[in-house]
């Protein structure tokens, strides 16, 4: 019996000398792996520029351990990389199935006739893909002579803030990325038109607007000319509620596409409501106003938007800055407060509860990234790191561009290692350039975040920048 439990002694011993070993081996190797790691991200960014603004966190998702850290306490500014935020508390607070609907209202004000008098409500619940072909549908289902009409109300009670983030710049007001948010969104507020030229000098140019049925938003004084100059060619102001475009095109160039914000979701939103009636003969004796949708009102039909996944796959792929903060709003507008701000927040603190992280000196004026939004490298891994932990991962990872096959990560990161595959979001601006998000290595998952503030010129060499780190990264943590 003595020596069985001296051979069992022994074994055991022997066997915990030898996982120990083995452990301590892995860890020497993992050590080594980030020495070169750290020293090959060090000499990259060396290379490129050695006094870049630049931030650099790199984790194991699993682990949480750190693999690499460079400023990563320091504050950037993330620009299209805030989108994460909004998408993280709207696939945990409202579900990947999520849909906004758009709904139709009959409120009865005078029964005593044979056909009775009623009030019509269209309520806006701030779906931001919702077509002018999807609201004449919608009104096309208005019950034919069941009603007498006083009055249409748009209900755009949702949540009332000022249309555009307080930093938005000036200029870009009258550009489509910068379009005003509201419960009101058609055509995402803003209207497509093509200018095309002839192909005779001095003729007039053809413009045409979509929907110009339902909105004339466009007056055009455009030449065709055979020596335009390209350059300063075609300019636009402000004309009525809309814009007039005046200048040249050239007889050889191809049909020019453009894209303009409206002013006022409300008049933009009025009009095409007041035409569509119209083209669908529905009468009323009153106007088209402004107005909350009464609780006992009765439903008569509704719109359903495409879903949350669907909105975001958008939002992120194709970093459109109308949905994210359209969505941003939705979920984060206070109806006591008027600001973007107390929205930034109010999102700050919901995703502080979701994910157990304490996020609340975030400086997060928008959902898109447009506003001068302050994060640090580590905040966003932390994010992306919980988010990774919980039961959005699947629809996060399907929400994302891949590098090398969508978005706007398509044509970058050519030279990762064979079968790693990089899902990120890039963040871009005049003076920034980022991307976040998840190299898959086999089993493993790493966290990178890399953002640089301060571009002054050559936006290209910063770009390739992060790209070698990725890149290099997926050499080294295989």
């Amino acid at each position: 019996m003595r020596v069985f439990l001296i051979v069992a002694f022994l074994f055991t011993f022997f066997n915990s000398v030898y996982a120990n070993s083995k452990l301590k081996e892995s860890h020497d190797d993992n050590k080594v792996k980030y020495i070169n790691l750290t020293k090959g991200i060090e000499n990259l960014i060396k290379e490129t520029d050695p006094f870049v603004n630049i931030g650099v966190y790199i984790q194991n998702a699993k682990t949480e351990e750190v693999v690499f850290s460079k400023n990563s306490n320091r504050y950037f500014v993330p620009a299209s990389v805030t989108k994460y935020l909004p998408s993280i508390v709207a696939l945990n607070e409202l579900g990947s199935e999520h849909s906004f609907l758009t709904e139709l209202f009959v409120d009865i004000i005078d029964s005593s006739k044979d056909i009775p008098t009623a009030d019509l409500y269209v309520k806006f619940n701030g779906n931001p893909n919702l077509t002018i072909n999807d609201l004449y549908l919608l009104l096309r289902s208005i019950p034919k002579g069941k009603y007498t009409f006083r009055n249409v109300y748009l209900d755009d009670t949702m949540y009332e803030l000022p249309f555009y983030p307080d930093t938005t710049m000036i200029e870009d007001l009258e550009l489509c990325y910068s379009a005003p948010i509201s419960p009101l969104m058609l055509n995402k507020n803003s209207v497509k038109f093509r200018i095309t030229p002839s192909e005779y000098n001095n003729d007039a140019a053809t413009v045409f607007q979509h929907n110009h049925d339902f909105y004339n938003f466009i007056e055009a004084e455009v030449e065709s000319l055979q020596n335009c100059d390209t350059k300063n060619s075609l300019e636009r102001n402000k004309h009525k509620n809309g814009y007039k475009i005046t200048g040249c095109i050239n007889t050889n160039d191809k049909p020019k596409k453009m894209c303009l914000a409206v002013d006022s979701p409300i008049e933009y939103t009025s009009k095409v409501v007041t035409n569509i009636l119209k083209q669908q003969r529905v009468k009323y004796t009153g106007d088209v106003l402004l107005a909350k949708t009464p609780g006992y009102a009765t439903n008569v039909s509704q719109h359903k938007s495409k879903n949350l996944e669907y909105l975001l796959t958008s939002g992120m792929q194709l970093s459109d800055n109308f949905i994210m903060n359209a969505i941003f709003l939705n979920i984060s507008a206070d109806p006591d407060t008027k600001s973007w701000k107390d929205a930034g927040k109010n999102l700050c603190a919901s995703l502080s509860k979701i994910l157990d992280l304490d996020l609340n000196d975030i400086k997060l004026e928008d959902g898109a990234g447009m506003g001068r939004n302050l994060i640090t490298p580590k905040q966003v891994s932390n994010i992306l790191i919980s988010s990774y932990n919980t039961k959005i991962k699947p629809a996060l990872f399907r929400i994302l561009p891949v590098a090398g096959k969508s978005g706007t990560i398509e044509q970058r990161m050519f030279m990762l290692k064979p079968g790693t595959i990089v899902r990120a979001k890039t963040g871009t601006s005049s003076t920034v350039t980022s991307l976040a998000g998840y190299l898959t290595i086999g089993n493993n998952d790493y966290v990178i975040v890399v953002m640089i503030n301060s571009i002054a010129k050559q936006r290209q060499a910063y770009v390739d920048l992060i790209d070698k780190i990725y890149e290099f990264a997926s050499f080294e943590l295989s």
